[in-house]
């Protein structure tokens, strides 16, 4: 393979996502939609698929990078319906 075969462009832009390279700089609302969950006892939790959060950011990158960091931290990031959802599905679990 060989740049600008369609394969190798489309390996590239998905490296670029996981790191958050076409995110850096640019800013607006964003969404993260639960796809499956498992029943939780504790409530505020993003429970059941189809559930969402809502947010807005200066930059995308930087805001997606400490929702990360506070969901794994909770003295940092409390225990707000996304981070303890993440905590308890995992990130996998959001698009």
């Amino acid at each position: 393979m060989k740049e600008g075969d369609l394969s190798v462009d489309f390996i590239g832009w998905i490296v670029k996502i996981k790191k958050g390279i076409l995110y850096k700089g640019k800013s607006g609302c964003y969404i993260f939609i639960c796809l499956e969950a498992t029943p939780s006892k504790v409530m505020g939790r993003l429970r059941s698929p189809g559930d969402y959060y809502i947010g807005s950011a200066v930059c995308f990158y930087t805001r997606f990078k400490s929702h990360k960091i506070n969901s794994v931290r909770p003295d940092r990031g409390g225990y707000n319906a996304l981070y303890t959802s993440v905590r308890e599905l995992g990130w996998d679990r959001f698009v």
